[in-house]
């Protein structure tokens, strides 16, 4: 078997990292809207007209109001996740991949997105691990090679002419099917045999930026008037965002007949998309990092204070979170109960940790939280209020800064570099206060200086709102020794008594409808909106009644969405 360096295969295969993830234009130097080899070779589309559906925007948008489109690499999930459905592995090698810096709470974005030597090698050995198991898999082997493989170089192109098409998820020209088969031509040139000569080929092209990245290509990379994505990057769009995967056979049909743009047609595969099982990922992934549940990867309470809260019960923390998150998005959930819905999903681990009835049965069970010291909504989840507490106490400042920034979109600012050193330069004070007082009484202190009381009062009732939950999650009515005083106003004067009356007013606030939009337009698009994108979020969320099965489809019918823009090299 021949070894060839990353970089080597990269310029064998026609896909240089030349213009690194910020490049708009065309990529190989080849054009390939609407022709060239499968899957399916019909037209691609051109994405049709400016939508006019509810959330579009209407008419076609001036050049300034669609921001500029960049390359996407996979992230480590979306790796795995395509090669999965690509060849059928079970293999997760995107693991090992260095971690995904990401930007703006998502792993997806693409300014943040790099590539060095490393992530390289790393591509390469993944490359040759995949396909390598798969020609020891009959069943795989069978998706790649579907023709007598000692027939030499004519199977080899016809394998590689079906294959290369959904790696690269869209239509291939002759000559880059020509370059790889170069690859294969230098493994024969070293006495491989025919197998031997395809891996290394599919090996390039699993190591092309055609693969590692989402292509999308701009007539006129230096022009800044938006124009319709085609059908198949179109089609990327919609199979990335919700399913965090390549698209399936159905949508490269439709890619293929140049008909997705159309808003019928459109309309019916989110719909269908949404009921498929791999829009699980809408809650492993987009509402994960979201509501940044991956905290709790590396969040283990104090064992000594906690010794029932388990791996297993933090993981049950974890699903009870993406349950209730995927019901909302399965049936019609307002955007309004994430916050004050009455009800949550449990096992029988996180029913005990919550202390409610054991549910009947095996698994999770939809509960109803009526009657119970419980709330309903992401502020009584122990995921959230875990991941928002330290490992021995509750932090009102967390959990506050928490609400602010991921359900409102408001985070308070920075404290100022003095307050910071004043903290550390007096630990050992703070650590004894923190043991000693209870949250409430230790931030009256910290508020008492002019310089953090601004911020403070912004984020200390919010958080002191659900101090009646310790720092796993659980219901309690005392912290050390004294009755928990949860009550509290807003900074516009609306007062509360208890976790439920603050969560029925932020389920209220108008900047929780426009904050639960950002997030969607920013995962699913890769990046944060531009100013000139305001008015498009206002129009994916009227008001915190909409539900979320509607701001996503919303925001997929829009232009930001079904459009983008050059505007520089």
């Amino acid at each position: 078997m021949t070894t060839l360096s990353p970089k080597l295969i990269l310029a064998i295969s026609g896909a240089a990292l030349s213009c690194g993830v910020a490049c708009t234009g065309v990529i190989g130097g080849t054009s390939t809207q609407g022709s060239g080899t499968g899957p399916g070779s019909g037209s691609a589309g051109n994405g049709g007209p400016a939508s006019s559906l509810p959330g579009s925007g209407g008419a076609a948008p001036a050049a300034a109001s669609i921001g500029q489109g960049v390359i996407r690499r996979l992230t480590r999930t979306e790796y795995n996740y395509t090669v999965r459905d690509l060849l059928g592995t079970s293999l997760t090698p995107a693991d090992s991949f260095p971690p995904d810096v990401g930007a703006a709470g998502f792993d997806n974005a693409s300014g943040s997105q790099t590539v060095g030597d490393s992530q390289l090698t790393a591509f390469e050995m993944a490359s040759s691990t995949l396909v390598e198991a798969a020609f020891a898999d009959p069943v795989q082997r069978a998706r790649i090679v579907s023709c007598t493989i000692a027939a030499g170089n004519t199977c080899i192109r016809s394998s590689l002419e079906a294959f290369v098409p959904r790696a690269w998820r869209r239509p291939v020209q002759s000559t880059e099917v020509d370059r790889l088969m170069a690859l294969a031509a230098v493994e024969a040139q070293s006495g491989g045999s025919p197998d031997e000569q395809l891996k290394l080929a599919l090996r390039g092209a699993l190591t092309s930026v055609h693969f590692m990245y989402r292509v999308e290509r701009d007539p006129d990379p230096t022009s800044p008037t938006p124009h319709p994505v085609n059908d198949y990057e179109l089609a990327s769009r919609l199979s990335y965002f919700l399913w965090s995967s390549m698209p399936d056979d159905a949508l490269f049909g439709l890619a293929s007949q140049g008909t997705l743009h159309q808003d019928a047609v459109l309309s019916a595969q989110i719909q269908r998309m949404l009921a498929d099982p791999k829009a699980t990922a809408m809650a492993d992934v987009f509402a994960a990092q979201w509501l940044q549940l991956t905290v709790l990867d590396n969040h283990q309470p104090d064992p000594t204070l906690f010794p029932t809260v388990t791996p297993q019960v933090i993981q049950s923390m974890e699903s009870e979170t993406k349950l209730f998150f995927t019901d909302l998005l399965n049936n019609g959930g307002a955007l309004h109960s994430l916050l004050d819905a009455n009800y949550t999903f449990v096992d029988s681990a996180l029913a005990q940790h919550y202390g409610l009835p054991a549910p009947t049965g095996t698994g999770f069970v939809k509960t109803s939280l009526d009657g119970t010291t419980r709330i309903g909504g992401l502020l009584g989840h122990a995921s959230i209020l875990t991941a928002t507490s330290g490992l021995q106490h509750t932090s009102a400042v967390k959990r506050g800064a928490w609400v602010l920034g991921n359900v409102l979109c408001a985070p308070p600012p920075p404290p100022p570099p003095s307050v910071q050193q004043m903290l550390q330069a007096n630990a050992q004070q703070v650590t004894t206060l923190t043991n000693e007082l209870t949250q409430r009484q230790f931030l009256q202190q910290h508020r008492a200086a002019p310089n953090c009381a601004v911020c403070h009062n912004l984020i200390d009732p919010v958080g002191l709102g659900i101090e009646n939950y310790d720092p796993v999650g659980r219901y309690r009515t005392t912290d050390k020794g004294m009755p928990i005083d949860a009550s509290g106003t807003m900074s516009d004067g609306t007062s509360f008594k208890d976790a439920r009356g603050l969560s029925a007013i932020l389920a209220n606030d108008v900047r929780l409808a426009k904050c639960v939009a950002q997030q969607v337009f920013t995962f699913g698009l890769g990046r944060s909106p531009t100013s000139g994108e305001t008015s498009y979020l206002d129009g994916l969320a009227a008001g915190t009644n909409d539900t979320l099965a509607t701001v996503v489809t919303r925001l997929i019918r829009s232009d930001p969405f079904r459009q983008r823009r050059g505007g520089g090299m």
